[in-house]
């Protein structure tokens, strides 16, 4: 009978994983395409095209529609930043909401185009892009708002994101960089073609642009150049959004989906199981160990993020002692994998570093729980050398060398 009961157990256990090896309906939000997602650690919080404002505080199992004093119903973006939360609208402006708060508050004193795109924080500053009148700042949480357009090319303002001191927005004549909080901008567009910019996104260091039609294009520079990097992905694709987990980048596109790259976008493998055919991606956010993602009428959607990226938990048992393994193999040729035993919940750093101690790549720069993970390194984009990897967590740290050999 025990043993009955050990199958019957282990049979249930692998169904389970199985089925959160691909993605999952979350039943919802429905309301056209689900252009906006974000969570502040408890609630997920969802903008739509037709159906407003929604929130989960069940990982996504349900969702409850709060449009209370929201007078435009079509959402493109969402940010938290203090204990607010804003929402762009398609006509209405921006508006406010405080997370337990019953209504929103429209707050556009200063804004003259009312259809907003994109938003961005940095420090103390909120940057909205809207599409004919360029960007808008406000210093009091959208009390009021100034307009910072000098040095831009195009008003019609797509996407943003701040990255290595600057304020970065993708416009339909390409992307603008400030170094001074949206007082100046200066176009940084060498080698980028298409223009027409619909996303950004950073990871390990690089910056990325995803075009109307024209795939992806890296910058290692911040900006200053940028290069196609297209491998694995369709030729004509369109990127609408950018998410980053340590040093991978991923890609939601239209009309091809989830494209996920650990090599700095040498390459892009597809992730797309559990998805209807031609699904189209327009928002990420991620909350603990889910990635969720909004598609084009098919509501949300949910993934263990271990399944996608390069960090794999391969056992939940407690160890008695943070450790780290010598990666296998060794040499290797590009790629490796390192064991990390971690004893406690805590923050965690598995930095590369080359011979001359200079960082070469972070691999893991977050808050993992008790257990043992599995990490890879593609090392493609390096020479051939010794590399030593380093494990910070808690009071530990240990480190280990490594082969590289083309």
């Amino acid at each position: 009978m025990r043993h009955f009961i050990s199958l019957l157990i282990l049979i249930l256990f692998f169904q389970y994983t199985d089925s959160f090896s691909q993605w999952q309906s979350c039943n919802g939000p429905y309301g056209g395409s689900l252009k906006a997602l974000t969570n502040n650690g408890s609630f997920v919080f969802a903008g739509t095209n037709t159906g407003g404002f929604y929130k989960s505080s069940d990982d996504g199992s349900t969702w409850v529609q709060a449009n209370y004093g929201l007078t435009n119903t079509t959402i493109n973006c969402l940010a938290i930043k203090d204990q607010y939360i804003f929402a762009g609208t398609l006509l209405g402006g921006v508006f406010r909401l405080l997370p337990s708060g019953a209504s929103w508050v429209a707050i556009n004193n200063g804004i003259t185009f009312l259809g907003i795109y994109t938003f961005a924080v940095s420090g103390n500053y909120l940057f909205a892009g809207t599409w004919g009148g360029g960007i808008f700042i406000s210093t009091n949480n959208g009390d009021s708002w100034t307009t910072a357009n000098t040095g831009l090319g195009s008003m019609y303002i797509k996407t943003s994101v701040v990255a290595f001191g600057y304020v970065y927005v993708g416009t339909e004549g390409g992307v603008y960089r400030s170094d001074n909080a949206g007082a100046s901008w200066t176009e940084i567009n060498n080698g980028l073609y298409p223009l027409s910019t619909f996303s950004l996104g950073v990871a390990g260091g690089n910056l990325y642009a995803g075009t109307y039609n024209g795939g992806i294009y890296r910058s290692t520079d911040h900006g200053s150049s940028w290069t196609a990097v297209n491998s694995g992905i369709p030729a004509n694709t369109t990127v609408n959004v950018f998410t980053n987990v340590n040093w991978n980048i991923l890609a939601g596109t239209y009309p091809n989906g989830i494209f996920v790259s650990s090599n700095n976008g040498a390459s892009w493998t597809q992730e797309n199981n559990g998805f209807p055919s031609s699904t189209s991606l327009y928002s990420f956010t991620i909350k603990g160990n889910l990635i969720f993602a909004g598609t084009s009428g098919t509501g949300a959607w949910k993934r263990i993020l271990s399944q996608i990226i390069g960090i794999k938990q391969i056992a939940s048992i407690i160890p008695d002692e943070f450790s780290i393994s010598q990666n296998y193999p060794n040499p290797f040729n590009p790629k490796t994998k390192i064991n990390i035993q971690i004893a406690k919940l805590c923050v965690v750093k598995l930095v590369v570093y080359d011979a001359l101690g200079r960082k070469a790549e972070t691999l893991i720069n977050d808050q993992l729980s008790a257990g043992t993970y599995e990490v890879e390194w593609n090392g493609s984009n390096y020479t051939s050398g010794v590399y030593f990897y380093r494990l910070e967590a808690g009071d530990f740290m240990g480190v280990k060398r490594m082969m590289l050999l083309k």
